[in-house]
């Protein structure tokens, strides 16, 4: 049996009667509140107008936030013309609205989908709260972009309490740089329109910011659109990949002032980089070099077995070498020694 509480302004006092006889009817157990005391009330499903919305927003807002991540419904009965005018901010507070005159079919339907929703929700809960909690990862659940739950391992990681996180905008622990892209990343997730839901950013901490792998993915439980996360901290992956790259481009540069031909490879004697003096002396673009195989440049001209036993050899050995020679015949420059 489902706990329905009704609270409507006078205007809509006339609606009482009938609203609790079809509830009842239903095997609920509906109580009649007054908006100003509606913290006192325990419920399931809430049932308000227009004017009583208006001076219970504060107090709704309170009320979600205390049962959240759990839903607390709020159904808005109003006339076509009363959404019109009504502050829009109002909206945001409730679930669902029920146009005037009410049908007893539209009504039951919507109570009983909101009344799911909260049973939905429920469950969820207790199914994956303890599962969740025990998670060496950060793990978020939203609900219109908004934090309802954060597990103990995101609120260490962000230096925030679930107290403190929870009705939080994800976007407002995002660097402000990133949140652009964050915002689009979290509406095509929504919209189920990104084939690779992961997303790199920096998230805010009372300190400093971190940088983060967003793993983001969309449910929707009886009805219920919400959204996971998995938080990954990737800082020291960071820290490291650009440290890399600036000994990467240090090399480059080493390798670029150096006036005799120089080449780069890789494990697999792939052409990382090379000097100008190399495509210039050995004629070979530079577009055309970068990611081939070192034998497979200028027609083939590099494909001399004698330096390809050698590079071979080095390889396996992890050794270097020193003052080899060799000379070749070069079809684009020529013969030359090395």
């Amino acid at each position: 049996m489902a706990r329905i509480l009704l609270l409507l302004s006078r205007k809509q006092s006339d609606l009482l009667p009938r609203l609790k006889e079809l509830l009842v009817k239903e095997g609920h157990d509906v109580a009649v509140g007054d908006p100003e005391a509606v913290p006192e009330y325990d419920f399931d499903l809430c049932v308000t107008d227009a004017p009583a919305l208006a001076w219970l927003k504060t107090k709704i807002k309170e009320t979600e936030r205390g049962a959240s991540p759990v839903l607390l419904p709020f159904l808005l009965i109003a006339s076509r013309r009363d959404v019109d005018i009504i502050d829009p901010s109002l909206l945001h507070t409730i679930d669902e609205i029920i146009f005037l005159p009410i049908a007893e079919s539209e009504l039951r339907t919507r109570v009983r989908g909101l009344l799911r929703a909260r049973m939905a929700t429920t469950e969820l809960q207790e199914s994956k709260l303890e599962m969740m909690q025990e998670m060496p990862v950060g793990i978020l659940l939203l609900r219109r972009g908004l934090i309802i739950y954060a597990n103990p391992a995101f609120c260490e990681l962000c230096g925030r309490s679930f107290s403190n996180l929870k009705e939080t905008e994800l976007l407002h622990l995002v660097h402000p740089n990133d949140r652009p892209q964050a915002a689009l990343f979290l509406d095509n997730v929504m919209a189920g329109k990104n084939s690779k839901p992961v997303l790199m950013l920096r998230l805010l901490t009372p300190k400093d910011s971190l940088w983060i792998e967003l793993h983001l993915s969309a449910f929707s439980h009886d009805g219920i659109p919400g959204a996971l996360a998995a938080v990954v901290e990737i800082t020291d992956r960071i820290a490291r990949e650009e440290s890399l790259e600036a000994a990467l481009e240090f090399a480059d540069d080493i390798v670029q002032t150096v006036r005799e031909p120089m080449v780069v490879l890789d494990s697999e004697l792939r052409v990382i980089s090379a000097n100008q003096s190399f495509y210039r002396t050995f004629r070979i673009a530079a577009p055309e070099a970068c990611g081939k195989l070192l034998y497979e440049l200028g027609d083939r001209q590099w494909d001399i077995p004698q330096l390809k036993s050698l590079l071979t050899r080095i390889l396996a050995e992890q050794s270097t070498m020193e003052d080899f020679e060799i000379e070749h015949h070069f079809p684009s420059v020529g013969h030359r020694a090395m």
